[in-house]
């Protein structure tokens, strides 16, 4: 991850057209077994339900919510914790691409495409470019409490969609800091690699999985 102020040599650039993740049910792995906890948490239709229970709301926003999607990014993030984008290059690149993003990450600003990969493979779309700055406009503000999976922003001066930012998720942890509240990301291309850090509230724009319908 490059300091503030210094520029990024990688490349950035939108997904190719038939990468590009959408929250089409069951099209990721991972989504599947999301929406079966939701079904068997709440008894929806399917393989947990129960007499006349509502249709499972898969990729609806109630399915969002009951299945807790975003948290299990967070899981599926944690992970990978560790992993080095050059010791474990193949490792971080099948991960990536699992999510539907195509790269290489020693050689491209991968902290986007990891955070996009991890909620794609949960069947929620995430911001479809692989500049972090992008998910400044993704989903809708994280009102109120931090929550497990809402995406952490540092726009570092930028405006959305240019270089130079970066992007994680909430683990949902939080402390108070020098500088007041801290929330504990998980995020790619930290030092190169798969880690967490705690982030000032004040430096970062906190974003949540907008509620769609399918």
């Amino acid at each position: 991850m490059p300091q503030q102020g210094v520029h990024e040599p990688r490349r950035h650039y939108p997904f190719p057209a038939s990468e590009a993740p959408t929250a089409t049910r069951g099209r990721y792995p991972g989504h599947k077994a999301a929406v079966e906890r939701a079904e068997k948490e709440t008894g929806t239709t399917g393989p947990f339900a129960k007499p006349g229970a509502p249709a499972a709301p898969h990729t609806s926003a109630a399915g969002i919510a009951l299945s807790g999607a975003p948290g299990h990014a967070v899981d599926d993030a944690l992970r990978m914790e560790g992993l080095h984008e050059r010791r474990d290059r193949d490792t971080i690149r099948q991960y990536l691409r699992t999510g539907g993003v195509g790269m290489d990450p020693a050689t491209t600003a991968w902290c986007a495409a990891f955070v996009n990969s991890s909620l794609a493979q949960e069947g929620v779309k995430g911001s479809g470019s692989q500049v972090a700055t992008s998910f400044a406009r993704w989903g809708e503000p994280a009102t109120g409490a931090i929550q497990r999976g809402d995406v952490l922003v540092k726009m570092r001066g930028h405006r959305p969609g240019e270089t130079g930012g970066h992007v994680g998720m909430a683990t949902g942890r939080t402390r108070q800091g020098p500088s007041g509240t801290e929330y504990e990301m998980i995020q790619g291309n930290m030092s190169h690699q798969v880690k967490r850090s705690w982030e000032s509230a004040r430096s970062v724009v906190a974003r949540r999985a907008k509620p769609h319908e399918d």
